[in-house]
């Protein structure tokens, strides 16, 4: 974004910016700039100092108070030149300082520079966020099921001969289900440790959608039918899709995992894959407990620590929906959900008919 109240001056800066590759958004004035960030995602700014009404440094002040913009890169553009001037830019929030009158390579090798670094830093938040989440599962998540195998295992063990049948039966219920939760959580963290290392390969093939769909049902079926859950699935003419069998096996199964988990016992989940423009678009739905509106842009995020209990007290890491997200963006497809508080969620993902392959 361009800012300036110079109607000739946002003309010449978007012609060099648009030269190498930009996409630009100019303001005359700190209303329009706010507007502009409100509705574009903006990844950074050409600020003039010297406007009407409001001056680049109170506008610089106002863009950093809101966190939401407050980590976008902004260049002083200005006729000033003074070390002052350039000192007062910088102690305001700003990255870098371009004196005006301005140098077509100036300008689109200081933009680059910034937007390097802005990278680089996003980069780095993503890394820290991702080891953060690392160890919150080993630290934490990993535990709570262990801990529970463990212990109602030993009361088995010491009290075995005064138990009744019906209580070793709840017991060994509990065990099995703990037992598959640390399996579930074990198996998502190995996959998206693999991701993150570049150790999973990409290989997309001809796979059956029905075939593969048939397999992650029957594998949660024990799991649906503990809560006396119905899973009905609706497929079109179109079975066969180019992807790869392993990652979209493993995001049927993390969100049909889901669906079980957040639906109350009784109730429905219904799976449609269905041709959409030049591929497929794949719906788990439930009627299950829904998502708070403020939480669902959160949900597929590696910064974002949300996790929520299962209508049993079941627990995740929020990990799942995580791989689900970079697994499908790896074919090029898109994936979201919509949701209702007490009425349910519905997830869907789509995939091209053949994936392109990227490295």
């Amino acid at each position: 974004m361009v800012v300036d109240d110079n109607p000739e001056n946002l003309k010449v800066l978007s012609f060099i910016l648009k030269d190498v590759g930009y996409q630009t958004a100019l303001a005359l004035d700190g209303t329009e700039a706010l507007q502009i960030l409100e509705n574009n995602p903006i990844d950074l700014v050409l600020l003039d100092i010297m406007m009407p009404n409001q001056d680049g440094y109170e506008l610089c002040s106002q863009i950093k108070s809101y966190d939401k913009f407050a980590d976008i890169p902004i260049i002083f553009i200005s006729a000033l030149h003074s070390t002052n001037d350039i000192v007062k830019a910088l102690n305001y929030g700003g990255v870098d300082f371009i004196t005006k009158p301005f140098q077509s390579e100036e300008v689109k090798a200081r933009v680059a520079t910034q937007m390097k670094i802005s990278k680089q830093t996003q980069e780095l938040k993503e890394l820290n966020a991702a080891k953060n989440k690392f160890f919150s599962i080993i630290s934490h998540d990993l535990r709570t099921p262990f801990t529970t195998i463990i212990g109602f295992s030993n009361l088995l063990e010491n009290r075995i001969d005064e138990l009744d049948k019906k209580t070793i039966r709840e017991f060994t219920s509990i065990i099995q289900n703990s037992s598959k939760q640390a399996v579930a959580m074990l198996t998502n963290l190995s996959e998206w440790s693999r991701t993150q290392t570049g150790r999973m390969s990409f290989n997309p093939q001809p796979i059956d959608f029905k075939i593969m769909l048939d397999t992650v049902v029957d594998l949660l079926s024990e799991s649906a039918r503990q809560k006396f859950i119905i899973v009905s699935t609706e497929l079109s003419d179109l079975q066969e899709v180019t992807a790869d069998s392993e990652m979209i096996g493993a995001v049927l199964r993390n969100l049909l995992s889901n669906a079980i988990k957040y639906t109350r016992p009784g109730g429905k989940i219904n799976i449609t894959a269905l041709p959409f423009q030049q591929g497929l678009k794949v719906t788990v739905t439930d009627n299950g407990v829904g998502i708070e509106l403020e939480n669902l842009c959160k949900l597929f995020r590696i910064d974002e620590n949300l996790t929520t209990l299962g209508t049993q007290n079941e627990e995740g890491t929020g990990l799942g929906l995580i791989l689900c997200k970079e697994f499908i963006d790896k074919h090029h497809g898109k994936i979201w959900v919509e949701s209702e508080i007490g009425k349910g969620s519905s997830f869907s993902f789509t995939i091209p008919k053949k994936s392109i392959v990227t490295v």
